[in-house]
């Protein structure tokens, strides 16, 4: 049984975990920016987790301009959720 390289084992934690797959894009999408990760980044990233698991149905995130909401919830989520369900549409 062959093992695992590192690359696919990195593939697989971004598939699995939002947060994990914005630490790993950031520099795509935001490259003249580096990523300043804070506690409201995660729970951003929890809580869009646990939308797309069912978990939670109705989110509303409140936090200042300038604080990545748009990008995490407009660009970086969707591209996550299309990994494993590629037919789902967004407004």
């Amino acid at each position: 049984m062959r093992l695992p390289t590192l690359q696919e084992i990195d593939d697989e934690l971004a598939r699995r975990d939002f947060a994990t797959f914005v630490r790993r894009f950031w520099d795509e999408v935001e490259p003249a920016f580096a990523l300043r990760w804070t506690w409201h980044i995660d729970a951003i990233c929890d809580h869009l987790q646990a939308v797309t698991e069912g978990k939670i149905r109705r989110l509303l995130i409140n936090v200042p301009p300038g604080h990545i909401k748009s990008l995490l919830t407009c660009v970086f989520w969707p591209a996550w959720e299309w990994l494993e369900r590629p037919w789902l549409r967004g407004l």
